[in-house]
């Protein structure tokens, strides 16, 4: 990750780490997760536009709605 500031402390004696990626860290990170995010719209078959529709999608498609259930029978 980036550079790291000090703690800082708030009313309350409470301590807060604040960590930043700047730079070439943030570029790096940003680059990954661009990656990933290609890599799941491929394995999905559409664009990273569409990932969460496209993710979406399949589980409605196999959750059985009312209409298709049929009551088993009697035994």
């Amino acid at each position: 990750m980036g550079q790291k500031r000090p703690l800082f402390y708030l009313p309350g004696g409470t301590k807060v780490l604040i960590a930043i990626a700047t730079g070439l860290a943030a570029m790096a990170r940003l680059k990954a997760a661009h990656q990933q995010l290609k890599e799941v719209a491929t394995a999905l078959s559409t664009t990273p536009e569409e990932v969460v529709a496209a993710a979406s999608d399949p589980l409605a498609k196999t959750r059985p709605s009312k209409s298709n259930l049929r009551p088993l029978p009697k035994r």
